[in-house]
């Protein structure tokens, strides 16, 4: 590996500031165009300082597994609408945030997983996040990495498998059923971590689940459902 000089990185200090400050002006249409920009712009430093990403490299993959565990996430997004069979719609979500001076790691997440998406963080004018989203994704792109070089090391390692076993029983269709999707509720409601909480008590989560009808024809909870009607996990 070469020697970073000063010079390279002066060369890369300015190339971070001067992502920073045009990043606000990119619009949402020409953001993915910046994205790949920036990637091939830090990918081309690192070579010239002979810093390999190699994501078939089982180093490099446990540094990926850890950084994970650091700054990743899962969570469940419980979704209300009548559309839905028992009124309740169960989501899941695995991310990770970072700088944009940390993007080329969030790359590699999507170089390994081969789906998902890099987004600029709503809000933000210079955090990234890698998103996906949805069991049929995440079970055979994703959750084979966790298990390897993840859950074995984790300090999280109870709420992982409770983000698991929701994965699974979604993907054998437990949630078409009444009863399965009020366990399968309770258990996203064991999860604690840092993040957001819920909006709604698990009770008033549970009561849709049992009486759909009854719950989307009170005219106070139609209107509420105009504005609010997703709920949020804490993040693993």
């Amino acid at each position: 590996m070469k020697n970073t000089t000063s010079v390279e990185l002066n060369l890369e200090k300015g190339l971070l500031e001067n992502s920073n400050s045009v990043l606000a002006k990119v619009s949402k249409n020409n953001q993915q165009e910046f994205i790949d920009k920036t990637i091939a712009e830090h990918k081309k430093l690192e070579a010239e300082r002979g810093i390999v990403r190699d994501i078939s490299n089982p180093t490099y993959l446990g540094f990926l597994g850890g950084f994970f565990e650091g700054e990743g996430h899962c969570s469940i997004t419980i979704t209300i609408g009548n559309a839905f069979k028992y009124g309740v719609n169960l989501q899941p979500n695995l991310g990770v945030h970072q700088h944009i001076s940390g993007i080329l790691i969030l790359n590699s997440y999507l170089e390994l997983f081969k789906c998902g998406s890099l987004l600029l963080k709503t809000g933000s004018n210079d955090v990234y996040g890698y998103h996906i989203k949805g069991y049929k994704q995440i079970i055979p792109n994703v959750l084979p990495f966790l298990q390897q070089y993840v859950f074995p090391y984790a300090c999280k390692t109870e709420q992982f498998h409770l983000f698991e076993s929701v994965l699974l029983k979604l993907a054998n269709g437990e949630h078409k059923n009444q009863e399965n999707l009020i366990e399968m509720i309770k258990l996203c409601y064991l999860v604690s971590g840092k993040g957001m909480g819920r909006k709604r008590p698990l009770d008033e989560i549970l009561a849709i689940v049992k009486d759909k009808k009854g719950y989307f024809d009170n005219a106070n909870n139609s209107k509420l459902l105009l504005t609010s009607d997703s709920e949020l996990n804490e993040t693993i």
